[in-house]
């Protein structure tokens, strides 16, 4: 269905930062080369979070023993029930989605940029009365023919905007929906569907729309970052994955129910190279459920 304004789930009171317990989030997939840079990152952040975690989503180019040598803490996802293979960044999020926190921030092991006061500011952003998740913007620098200049991101503008401005145009004025960099409440994460893959991040804002309501969502400035250059062929899953995250809102006939599969609360047609995205079922009900049995 279309976002719209909805009733939060959980209360959403303010937050001042001595009442509240912050871990930054770093999900990481063959990034061996960024740890000592996450590394700084984690020392520099030490005033504006109490944790700092490396999720490792099944890396196979050395990324956790180089973040643990660079006196990183990681969790390796791949042992997180349920375990088994990870199904990308997003089913990395959802085997954290339940750890002993109040706000978790995420941000990409493999950007530039996004430093300590970002983080900061994107914690604060969620700690407000009313907000549940606080996504970042930011200026898209790239390097790859010439001098750094400002770019737009193509599955962002050519995928994600007009499909939100068709199916659900209360959050299709929010700035870069697909941002990876974003804080939000523990107790709101744990309680959504997380979609797999890369329909982690419109997933996110669709459900907290529609759960929460669209007010609950900030934007914040987080100042401008650059990544590895993608050539336009290796974005083909992301595109697919994120035109099927937002078009399963329309519960089409291929998004079903999963009967097999109790940590898979149904999937979503996606014609792209993966086949099917899966959507998981909230952490807490998942992981109460799997207690009891």
């Amino acid at each position: 269905m279309p976002a719209q304004a909805g009733t939060a789930q959980v209360a959403l009171p303010a937050w001042s930062r001595e009442q509240v317990h912050r871990t930054l989030v770093l999900p990481a997939l063959d990034e061996v080369d960024a740890a000592p840079g996450l590394a700084a990152l984690a020392r520099e952040a030490t005033d504006v979070v109490d944790r700092v975690v490396v999720v490792d989503g099944g890396s196979t180019d050395g990324t956790p023993a180089a973040a643990r040598a660079a006196g990183l803490e990681v969790i390796d996802a791949t042992s997180r029930p349920p375990g088994g293979p990870v199904l990308g960044k997003g089913d990395s999020v959802w085997r954290v989605a339940d750890l002993e926190t109040d706000v978790l921030v995420f941000r990409d092991a493999d950007v530039r940029g996004v430093g300590p006061a970002d983080i900061d500011a994107l914690a604060i952003a969620v700690e407000g009365a009313g907000i549940a998740l606080a996504k970042g913007r930011f200026t898209r620098l790239q390097f790859a023919d010439g001098p750094p200049r400002p770019v737009s991101g193509r599955i962002t503008t050519f995928v994600a905007e007009p499909l939100l401005a068709l199916v659900a145009p209360a959050v299709a004025h929010l700035p870069e929906p697909l941002s990876g960099q974003f804080a939000i409440r523990r107790e709101v994460l744990e309680r959504l569907p997380v979609v797999t893959r890369y329909g982690l991040d419109v997933g996110l804002v669709l459900d907290v729309a529609s759960t929460c309501g669209t007010d609950a969502i900030a934007s914040v400035d987080v100042g401008s970052l650059t990544h590895r250059w993608k050539s336009d062929a290796s974005l083909v899953p992301m595109a697919h994955d994120v035109a099927a995250t937002i078009l399963g809102r329309h519960d089409a006939p291929a998004a079903r129910t999963d009967g097999t599969d109790d940590a898979v609360l149904k999937r979503l047609a996606c014609a792209g190279p993966d086949g099917p995205l899966v959507v998981r079922p909230p952490r807490r009900a998942w992981t109460d459920r799997a207690r009891r049995t």
